[in-house]
């Protein structure tokens, strides 16, 4: 068995060629399409307003726009264009600084909110269990 050894300028070189040959997009639209297909799908297109009409009409898109537009639109664009800028996925291009490494930073964001939403709906849950034990008959 023979194992080549190189030179550590050799392999740092080799590594710029490989990292240089990465696919680039053709379009601009080419790339807006890849990440609305991406984002949203063909399932949710045919959900939505099957959705909207279940929970209120268009008392439904207050809110759901609201949100949109203040919170996932934001960081879509935040992750979208650091990896652009830094030619990396969408995982690791949080190694930009230590305190998101690991993480998404979407991620952190949903757990908060899902972590507000459950424990409101704990103390729900807990007040109407209280309310039913001591309940008078």
């Amino acid at each position: 068995m023979v194992v080549e050894v190189m030179d550590p300028a050799e392999q740092q070189q080799q590594v710029q060629q490989e990292q240089q040959q990465r696919d680039v997009w053709g379009k601009g639209m080419d790339f807006v399409l890849a990440c609305v297909g991406y984002a949203v799908g063909l399932g949710n297109i045919w959900r939505f307003p099957y959705l909207c009409y279940k929970n209120g009409g268009g008392a439904f898109l207050v809110p759901y726009f609201v949100f949109v537009s203040c919170a996932a639109a934001p960081l879509l664009f935040l992750e979208v264009g650091l990896g652009q800028f830094m030619s990396q996925g969408n995982i690791s291009v949080w190694n930009i600084c230590p305190i998101f490494k690991g993480d998404d930073v979407d991620t952190v964001v949903h757990k908060r909110l899902v972590g507000i939403t459950r424990r409101l709906q704990n103390y729900i849950n807990w007040f109407f269990f209280q309310a039913s034990v001591w309940a008078r008959p």
